[in-house]
């Protein structure tokens, strides 16, 4: 069926729309009344002779006043005087335009907007040429666009405030390091204890002797900060050490006064504070040194920088709000299933989550590995954090089932209910925003078109229209093309590479002849936001290692998408990175006791990537290295009949390659029972 569609709307469009739209005599116009986009039927005179509720609603008249004699151009003053619809215009004459995007004035009023037409001629009564003009009201979009660009614009003005008010935040620490090293070394012993610790208001001062404990001088602010008078209390005890950091902490104290290496270098290994949630208590250290340069006493500095982690946090969290709203406002439909599948997958994971010993984690780590990454996709920065903390609160379910104890499993679940307050927070912040745009998480935006579009697409199948019609209304009105889906990927890569310090150029490359009925890939457009992560993460170098490796500084990331045959899909995401080492992936199957040949050809080995647990990496970093990503991107594969694999080469790159198969409208109605 595709395979006919795509010859008649690529290659021989003039020939087939003659067979299509034979004459007006078959052409019932009442079949447009109930599509909600705006159409208008003109004659060779630019005369309307139709037009549906929708158009006299854009023309802001009535139907019966517009066909009446009305010409086009009378009502409407578009931007692009080569259309047909104006008056010396030919463009659209004698064969069909693309959606073309274009202004517009309402002559009547004066209202402006823009609009994406595409006319169609068509032979009527008695051998007639008439047009078919269909038109899509954007206004909304560019008004909205214009608004959020100039609250960026004020969420930039506060960032470049906030910057600077943490410079001078930093000159004062740089300003505090240079006095202690002039006291240091102007001033006795006492002298210097005692002027250490009254210049600063403010801050913890304690001094330290040979033994690790506290002297009897120290500054109001220890009392604040350590909770506690710190005098003759040792520093292992005063920075609430656990028995690990008692160790390691004495150990210090003995390298810093046995002088084996110069202070400047055992400062780096210092001590640290163990900050309670919310807290940040910086530790800084300097040395006492007597007349011969030997060290008597170490000066701790504690500095309550609480409220300036807090305003970073602020900070941050503004700007992952400027970038959400970014993205809601490039990539809205996208953020809209994003929302609905989100909702969806937090209710199904609270579900299971009360199932207890039975619970499967393996398929609980996906869900939440998944719903981390496109919240990140998609800057939805509180709930990112919730779906990564729940992932570390199931850790000890999945590692060792045998021991774990009931608290555990309680905690896991507490986690998994703040994955919905979270949610709950973020519609409740941006509700007017979401209000807007009607983006809704309880169903899709599209929902209500795409119900008129099938019941249309049913219509049209009784009605004695040509096959060939009808098909072509499934692949213009009920398909669609995959290129907004891939879109906001871009966005993934371009924050990872931000994050890291590293340069990439996003590709992509869609077949423009590709629609789909996006539902049934919905799932797999979700999962995919692993691929990306794992390209930037561990495929593409830094640009010094790139630059030793002979190659361009920034790194290569390419989708494509395109027909294999008449009934299957590929989608291909490749990286020019560092590749994937054959040896390291027997060695890691082996350190995991995963279950899989490696007495193969290396192409073979490379699909051990998609084991779940495989990672390259011993620890899981802030966008890969869980052994989830790939192992939910095959899953969903699977569930569509397809078939998934990867190919690499050391030094030149990964190509990550999926084949599933056309879904037809009928199987998107009535799901396989797969």
């Amino acid at each position: 069926m595709m395979k006919r569609v795509m010859k008649w709307k690529w290659t021989s469009s003039k020939r087939s729309t003659l067979s299509l739209l034979k004459s007006r005599s078959m052409v019932d116009y009442s079949i447009f009344d109930s599509l909600l986009d705006s159409v208008f039927v003109i004659n060779s005179e630019r005369e309307i002779v139709y037009c549906n509720e929708a158009g006299a609603s854009l023309a802001e008249s009535s139907v019966r006043r517009l066909t009446r004699g009305k010409k086009i151009f009378e009502v409407f003053e578009f931007s692009d005087q080569k259309l047909f619809l104006m008056p010396d215009g030919e463009w659209g004459r004698d064969e069909a335009t693309p959606y073309t995007e274009i202004a517009f004035k309402l002559l009547a009023s004066g209202n402006k907007g823009r609009l994406q037409l595409a006319i169609q001629p068509f032979k009527g009564e008695g051998g007639k040429t008439y047009w078919v003009v269909i038109n899509r009201d954007v206004t909304l979009e560019e008004q909205l666009h214009s608004k959020y660009q100039q609250q960026l614009a004020e969420q930039e003005k506060l960032i470049a405030e906030l910057r600077e008010a943490r410079s001078e935040l930093e000159k004062y620490s740089k300003n505090l390091e240079k006095m202690v090293a002039e006291r240091t070394a102007e001033l006795n012993q006492a002298n210097t204890m005692l002027q250490a610790i009254m210049n600063s208001l403010g801050q913890g001062f304690v001094v330290l002797n040979q033994d690790g404990r506290c002297g009897d001088i120290y500054t109001r602010a220890c009392l604040e900060i350590f909770g506690q008078a710190p005098e003759g209390v040792h520093l292992s005890e005063l920075l609430k050490d656990d028995e690990d950091s008692e160790k390691s902490t004495k150990m210090w104290i003995d390298a810093v006064f046995g002088e084996t290496l110069p202070f400047e270098s055992l400062v780096e290994l210092a001590p640290s504070y163990r900050n309670a949630p919310g807290q940040q208590i910086v530790l800084d250290y300097y040395p006492i040194l007597d007349e011969q340069q030997k060290l008597t006493n170490v000066v701790m500095v504690a500095t309550d920088k609480t409220a300036e982690f807090q305003a970073k946090l602020l900070l941050e969290k503004e700007r992952e709000q400027v970038k959400m709203i970014l993205n809601v406002i490039r990539a809205k439909e996208q953020f809209q299933r994003f929302m609905v599948s989100a909702q969806s997958q937090i209710k199904k994971m609270i579900e299971k989550s009360n199932r207890g010993h039975s619970l499967d984690t393996d398929e609980m780590f996906r869900l939440l590995h998944t719903l981390e990454g496109e919240s990140g996709a998609f800057s939805v920065h509180g709930l990112r954090l919730s779906a990564r903390e729940a992932q570390e609160k199931l850790e000890p379910l999945r590692s060792d089932k045998s021991s774990v104890s009931s608290q555990i499993l309680m905690d896991f679940r507490a986690s998994i209910r703040a994955l919905q307050s979270s949610f709950d927070q973020i519609k409740e912040d941006n509700s007017e925003l979401f209000s807007a745009l009607d983006i809704s998480a309880d169903q899709t935006s599209e929902r209500s078109t795409s119900d008129s579009h099938i019941e249309f697409y049913r219509k049209l199948a009784s009605s004695g229209v040509p096959a060939e019609m009808i098909e072509l209304f499934e692949y213009e009105f009920l398909r669609r093309a995959p290129t907004s889906y891939i879109k906001h990927f871009s966005e993934v890569c371009q924050l990872i590479a931000g994050k890291q310090g590293k340069k990439v150029e996003f590709i992509e490359s869609i077949d423009p002849r590709l629609r789909m009925h996006i539902a049934a890939y919905e799932d797999l457009f979700s999962v995919m936001v692993h691929a990306f992560r794992n390209a930037m993460d561990h495929g593409l170098e830094l640009p010094e290692e790139r630059k030793a490796a002979g190659k361009n500084e920034s790194g290569v990331v390419r989708v494509a998408m395109s027909w294999t045959n008449e009934n299957h899909i590929r989608i291909t995401v490749e990286d020019d990175g560092r590749g994937i080492s054959p040896e390291l992936v027997r060695q890691k199957v082996a350190e995991k006791g995963l279950k899989f040949n490696v007495d193969v050809s290396d192409d073979q080995l490379m699909q051990a990537i998609f084991l779940p647990g495989f990672s390259s990496r011993d620890e899981a970093g802030e966008f890969s290295g869980r052994g989830v990503g790939m192992d939910a991107i095959k899953d969903e594969v699977t569930n569509l009949g397809g078939r998934v694999y990867v190919e690499s080469r050391v030094g030149k790159g990964t190509r990550l390659i999926i084949d599933v198969p056309d879904v037809t409208l009928e199987e998107v109605q009535t799901p396989l029972a797969a």
